[in-house]
């Protein structure tokens, strides 16, 4: 599948929502990539990991979404420069209704399920997510997926 088309579509409501918030909003995806891929899977995954990307980036903050290919893999990276997850957090964020600060997290409508609907549609469209982040700093969300066949 063409990476584009689903990643303009997935991102176009939380580009308009960090630009309201007073973030920079990139994405940066050749024409050309594509991978194998659930494009219905892709779209939600990147959909939510860019809404929680905008509401934990402060105003003048950045969001940018890349997608590149490797040897082995096609990678959709959601990158922020938001509050950071610390190092305990980041081994259970995936688990259903976990969240890292409740009071925020309810203060902006979060349910805690979020992330463990991105990893089950990672899981199930045979693909895998992960995460680097640095608390005060911002976290990188990627999406591992599988080469388009050449």
């Amino acid at each position: 599948h063409a990476l584009r088309p689903i990643l303009e579509e997935a991102v176009i409501g939380g580009a308009d929502n960090a630009v309201q918030a007073g973030q920079t909003f990139t994405l940066t995806c050749p024409a050309t990539l594509g991978a194998r891929c659930n494009p219905e899977a892709l779209r939600t995954m990147v959909a939510n990991l860019v809404s929680n990307a905008v509401n934990y980036t402060p105003s003048g903050g950045s969001i940018a979404v890349t997608a590149t290919e490797s040897a082995d893999e096609v990678v959709v990276s959601i990158i922020d420069d938001g509050i950071g997850i610390g190092p305990v957090h980041q081994q259970r964020i995936f688990e259903r209704f976990y969240r890292v600060d409740d009071a925020r997290s309810r203060a902006l409508g979060g349910t805690g399920l979020g992330l463990a609907l991105v990893k089950h549609l990672a899981l199930a469209s045979r693909s895998r997510i992960s995460v680097e982040s640095t608390e005060g700093k911002g976290s990188r969300f990627r999406i591992h997926l599988r080469r388009a066949r050449s």
